[in-house]
């Protein structure tokens, strides 16, 4: 794909259409997910141009549901302008990961508190398997976010509050979706697992205090990590 001085816009290899998207979603809901995809696995880099035009061709589609794709992808900040009005991939920051794990602790400690009152046996049941599968085989870092989003969107299901799941539909998620690391060291994976069985124990002792207090320190644990990690690049630039 093309570049210019200030930013540019990478081919990722094969076109989006040959990684066996299904044709009975929509071709918006498609593109999203495609190019979501190649945010959160590194294929779009944080800073690289999007065009249009070009992601119609990678994706296979025409411009039309591809520009109502990036309009979504701008509301989730997944993308965002530059100073100069080019659609880049969201360079995250420090004070976008303060601004999205604030809202994240305040979302997740109610998510937790209110599953602990409302949870079903077999939901709890699930929340542990999921820990299980991760805990005996970290996988890829795609698996590992896969499976860590799973996670946390089981918790929130098990609150049975569709207001508290419309916000977190709204709360902008560069976060979760940019990291320059392929694999998370499985060390640091198993610790997230640790608190994440944390979360759960607490919900299945239907505990509402301690499952908030959970879930609220490992949001905590999770924006420390990033803002380490935001740190380190700089040091590296």
């Amino acid at each position: 794909m093309t570049e210019n001085k200030k930013s540019k816009v990478v081919s990722i290899g094969k076109k989006a259409s040959e990684n066996g998207s299904s044709a009975r979603k929509p071709l918006v809901e498609i593109a999203y997910e495609q190019i979501q995809e190649a945010v959160s696995n590194g294929s779009f880099k944080p800073g690289q141009r999007m065009l249009e035009a070009e992601i119609a061709v990678w994706l296979n589609i025409s411009r039309t549901p591809v520009r109502e794709a990036l309009r979504r992808l701008i509301d989730h900040d997944i993308l965002s302008y530059d100073r100069y009005g080019n659609l880049i991939v969201t360079q995250v920051d420090q004070q976008m990961v303060i601004e999205v794990y604030q809202m994240r602790e305040v979302l997740e400690g109610t998510a937790a508190r209110l599953a602990a009152r409302h949870a079903y046996d077999e939901e709890i049941d699930s929340m542990k398997d999921i820990i299980d599968s991760y805990k005996a085989e970290p996988g890829s870092r795609k698996e590992q976010i896969k499976l860590n989003s799973l996670f946390h969107q089981t918790v929130l299901n098990a609150a049975h509050n569709r207001y508290l799941i419309r916000a977190f539909e709204v709360l902008p998620y560069p976060v979760r979706a940019h990291t320059n690391s392929k694999k998370s060291a499985p060390e640091r994976f198993s610790v997230i697992a640790d608190e994440h069985r944390a979360i759960v124990d607490a919900i299945a002792a239907h505990d509402p205090e301690a499952a908030e207090a959970a879930a609220r320190d490992h949001v905590k644990v999770s924006r420390r990590r990033w803002l380490e990690r935001l740190k380190e690049e700089e040091l590296k630039d």
